[in-house]
């Protein structure tokens, strides 16, 4: 989570949106479409992506709802995944999810905390220092509870779908700007703890006018892989200098 960046509930995005309207002034609402598929909205409205990638074990969908509240540009991510039946059983399933951000200024961390476990291309784990106390588990809380504000843990085979809620708000004065997510689902629990069930690379941009395009997904290249592993190695390695304030990633089977 960089820059402004924040998470909302999907059942409280219309009142926050409403209320940001408010402060800012009249809402401008819409993102032209960044495919030929999806139209370019009418005024005060709103347009859904919905991009899907077929990983290695199962099916990650989207809901990506992209707007303009005035000098703020809003994307709201809403991620599942869906196993397939032969995935290694897990009675806790969530998320890993490492973020690189690109604007003009370069790569950025929203806080010294995250830009000291960087790597060098860029990468960090998607969790902000007010966020430690819950390890590099996505969505959970500093007290290791689930927030049900950023999403819910699911099962394997079978069972509830592990679901991520993701609200991307950018400024202006970072425009253009290209969010970039790495998302694994990942056993938390059980014999199986630690294991990686599945991976996807999800990105788009917000445009110079605020507009958001090129919403895609696609299953992570070896680079990319390598790079969430990178970036997860240097959480724990912060972590070790923590005096256990950060709890470390477990060792993740490949």
């Amino acid at each position: 989570m960089l820059n402004a960046s924040i998470r909302l509930a999907r059942s409280t995005l219309s009142a926050r949106s409403l209320l940001i309207g408010v402060a800012l002034g009249s809402t401008q609402l819409g993102c032209p479409g960044g495919s030929s598929t999806v139209p370019a909205p009418a005024p005060n409205t709103t347009v859904t992506y919905n991009p899907t990638a077929q990983g290695a074990n199962g099916t990650f969908t989207f809901d990506i709802i992209c707007s303009r509240e005035g000098n703020v540009a809003v994307a709201s991510a809403f991620l599942a995944w869906e196993n397939k039946p032969t995935v290694v059983a897990c009675p806790e399933v969530t998320y890993i999810q490492v973020v690189r951000t690109t604007d003009s200024h370069g790569h950025e961390g929203a806080q010294s905390g995250q830009q000291g476990r960087m790597t060098p291309d860029g990468w960090s784990v998607d969790k902000l220092n007010t966020h430690q106390g819950g390890g590099v588990w996505y969505p959970v809380k500093n007290d290791g509870s689930y927030d049900p504000e950023l999403g819910a843990p699911g099962q394997t085979p079978g069972g509830n779908l592990p679901r991520l809620d993701d609200n991307i708000l950018s400024g202006d004065s970072h425009w253009p700007i290209t969010y970039e997510y790495i998302t694994c689902a990942v056993c938390k629990s059980g014999a199986s703890l630690g294991q990686v069930l599945d991976c996807v690379y999800w990105t788009f941009t917000f445009q110079g006018d605020g507009s958001a395009s090129n919403p895609q997904a696609s299953v992570p290249t070896e680079a990319q892989k390598a790079s969430f592993k990178d970036a997860v190695t240097r959480w724990n390695a912060q972590a070790a200098g923590s005096g256990g304030a950060q709890p470390p990633a477990p060792t993740l089977i490949w």
